[in-house]
């Protein structure tokens, strides 16, 4: 479920340098924050310049903080969520060195978060597009030819905490990241970042 949020505020850094598999991680697998899968997703073909699906990535997920309640004080309309604590996922997207010359601008996956109760999170989704670069600063909206930040926000009730966060082949809010189907092996067995 999201939330919609308007925001006020802006940020970016530099991408990390980062080492992306030689082949599809395979489902299940867990990672400490910063190190890499190779997954599949989306980057813009150079010539003709289009977005292309099915294009293998690297995903690192790089932080998950947890915010204090000054987070919201950059949002318009922030007092609506007062109830939850806020966490920033930080997710880095890199192309293979092998990619770089048919393709660029990698598009971030969407992840999804974790509470410690174990359902999914509640995300923010800034005006419908699924994007909270601009909430970050630490990190998002930065993008290179070959790397891209971006940043998720999600929402921990009262008595909850995010865990982790998984990727799992299914776009999140319908925006980020490609759909891999129902017969992702993904579904069942996701990818994990604590």
């Amino acid at each position: 479920m999201a939330a919609v949020a308007t925001l006020t505020l802006a940020g970016c850094t530099q991408p990390i340098e980062v080492a992306i598999p030689d082949a599809l991680t395979e489902p299940g697998t867990e990672f400490a924050l910063g190190e890499t899968a190779r997954v599949e997703g989306s980057a813009y073909q150079k010539e003709p310049r289009q977005l292309t699906q099915e294009v293998e990535v690297g995903v690192t997920v790089t932080s998950i903080t947890k915010q204090d309640a000054s987070f919201y004080d950059q949002m318009s309309n922030g007092d609506d969520f007062a109830d939850y604590t806020p966490y920033t996922v930080i997710i880095q997207t890199n192309l293979p060195k092998e990619s770089e010359k048919t393709y660029d601008s990698p598009q971030a996956p969407g992840v999804w978060g974790v509470l410690s109760n174990g359902e999914f999170a509640e995300y923010l989704d800034v005006d419908g597009f699924g994007s909270t670069s601009e909430l970050c600063g630490d990190g998002a909206g930065t993008s290179t030819t070959i790397a891209a930040i971006d940043c998720q926000v999600f929402l921990a009730p009262a008595g909850e905490t995010l865990t982790h966060v998984e990727w799992n082949g299914e776009m999140l809010g319908g925006s980020m990241g490609i759909d891999l189907g129902e017969e992702s092996p993904y579904i069942a067995d996701p990818l994990v970042w604590k």
